[in-house]
């Protein structure tokens, strides 16, 4: 129940009080089970403090008993003791017992949850935490604290069921049951409808990434509210494809209401405050507030480093470094091959003019060379002499560091008697509609989440710099070998990988560089784990006060 809705009660509604009873019954009849409450939470697709809610209720309607043994695991005694139970027996109940399980259900504190807070201090406003494809680096993490979706990944680098309870791929491939989880309450206090969430992945649908699917419907499937996909090819990943951060399952009137770990309690131009979530299905944060303070100026900060710091603290205290354990990525020059405008001899001058230029920022605090598996041949600075044109457009995502490298190439190729004109684009809309047929070259960066594999296919499926810079037959042949992977998860990960090497080979994408991230924390700070880019998993975080 949110903290911001104290005045509403809540109390389950009696007609999905029954539903889940029958479950019960269903499952353990009405003869005493030793069972233990994660058992019961499984069984009714819900968190096990919200189980404890209907436990009492159900209790308090005399269904059944109910005594749980201290200790995780323990084995409680859970006794049925009626196959059906009158409406009219149930509502007098149910109105007898509202305030009580009310009451309990808002004052008791959430489990594993300590009332200390981190604070971060960001260089701008953060834009709305609303699931999207336009979304910028921190907006893109902050979604998965936000929010939830019918699958996530988890430490492993596996799609597994998040707000639904499983994932179920019928042997084509082309039928996707998810059976949703009850019980399950918005970040507002509201709960949870099915169709509240057939909405809000309709829109995600509607994306490129979902192309390939035909139809979306609701349906009830023994009692339990199912997504049901249909597909017009097989695909195994498509698990993979609902977890992305960008398709997570707002609330459909308040994209800021999600389901995730943390709620949003302020939010504006100056303060981001985050708060654990006291119904959140998974596993509870056990940090109680993440709080964001924007200061347009931090001297002597790089954009790439995150610092989290005890209230009132400054930077300097934050003497504790982590840094991300898998590839960030990479950023990477391509050429307009679908314009023509540059031969191969040329492109392959501009690539050496581009590594001459990149020297000055290579010795940059956070800035490195690319991994071994991602590097190209040295550039060498013998390369052959071309004609260049009079006058090259290239587009960018604007970052300080490709900012620096961009004005290094125009010096370059101003050199060699070709003007240079750089057009940078805000990294939030790289993925809106752009004139790319003007450019000729673009910059941009694919940045690897966990796993890192999949990270191509989604940038491929959503660059609108790729499909105006790709010839169409190439296009269209690198599409449907993609199609291909998407059948067999467990091969994915390394025909991905050969498929990246063939690209860099040919000169289709030519990494450039790799951005170092890095997390700075304070003492008392503990359990950081750092996401490839750069961001700290709230859900680990916890402070030791002593």
């Amino acid at each position: 129940m949110s903290v911001m809705n104290r005045d509403r009660k809540y109390t389950p509604k009696t007609s999905r009080l029954e539903s889940h009873y029958q479950r019960l019954v269903a499952r353990w009849q009405t003869t005493a089970a030793a069972v233990t409450l994660q058992e019961i939470a499984e069984e009714l697709g819900c968190c096990r403090r919200y189980t404890r809610v209907l436990l009492q209720s159900m209790m308090a309607r005399q269904w059944l008993s109910w005594t749980g043994q201290r200790g995780q695991g323990a084995r409680g005694r859970l006794h049925c003791r009626v196959k059906d139970v009158s409406m009219q027996e149930k509502e007098k109940i149910f109105l007898e017992v509202s305030a009580t399980l009310d009451s309990e259900y808002e004052s008791s504190p959430p489990e594993d949850v300590s009332s200390n807070r981190v604070c971060i201090r960001f260089y701008r406003p953060i834009d709305a935490i609303v699931p999207s494809d336009h979304t910028g680096r921190v907006e893109r993490h902050l979604l998965n604290m936000v929010h939830a979706g019918l699958t996530s990944i988890n430490d492993q680098g596996v799609a597994v069921p998040d707000v639904a309870m499983a994932a179920k791929k019928s042997q084509n491939l082309q039928t996707w049951r998810f059976p949703l989880r009850q019980g399950l309450t918005w970040h507002n206090g509201e709960p949870v409808h099915a169709d509240q969430l057939l909405q809000s992945l309709q829109i995600h649908l509607a994306r490129p990434a979902f192309s390939h699917v035909t139809s979306v419907e609701l349906e009830k499937d023994r009692g339990i509210d199912t997504l049901i996909l249909s597909l017009s090819r097989p695909d195994a990943m498509l698990a993979y494809r609902l977890a992305d951060p960008v398709h997570r399952l707002a609330h459909p009137q308040s994209g800021e209401t999600g389901l995730g770990p943390f709620a949003i309690r302020v939010h504006n131009d100056h303060q981001l405050q985050l708060e654990a979530s006291y119904c959140y299905h998974g596993t509870k944060p056990r940090i109680q507030t993440i709080e964001y303070s924007i200061e347009a100026r931090l001297p002597g900060r790089q954009w790439t480093a995150v610092v989290l710091l005890h209230p009132d603290e400054e930077p300097e205290g934050a003497t504790f470094q982590y840094l991300p354990k898998d590839d960030a990525g990479f950023v990477y020059l391509a050429f307009n091959n679908r314009s023509g405008s540059l031969n191969p001899s040329q492109q392959r001058f501009i690539q050496a003019l581009a590594g001459v230029a990149l020297r000055s920022l290579i010795g940059r605090e956070n800035v490195s060379p690319v991994s071994e598996q991602w590097s190209v041949p040295a550039l060498s600075e013998n390369a052959e002499v071309v004609l260049l044109p009079p006058a090259v457009t290239l587009g960018y995502f604007w970052a300080p560091e490709t900012e620096a490298l961009m004005k290094n190439l125009q010096r370059q190729m101003r050199y060699w008697g070709c003007k240079l004109t750089i057009r940078p684009i805000d990294a939030n809309l790289w993925f809106l509609p752009e004139k790319w047929d003007d450019c000729d070259i673009g910059v941009s960066d694919l940045r690897f989440q966990t796993p890192w594999w999949f990270a191509p296919e989604t940038r491929f499926c959503h660059s609108v710099m790729i499909r105006q810079f790709t010839p169409p037959t190439f296009y269209s042949r690198l599409s449907q070998l993609l199609i291909r992977l998407g059948r067999d998860e467990a091969r994915y990960p390394e025909r991905i990988r050969r498929i990246m090497r063939l690209l860099i080979r040919t000169g289709c994408v030519s990494p450039l560089f790799t951005l170092k991230f890095e997390v700075r924390a304070s003492k008392g700070i503990c359990d950081v784990t750092v996401f490839p880019q750069g961001w700290p998993d709230f859900n680990r975080i916890w402070v030791d006060v002593n």
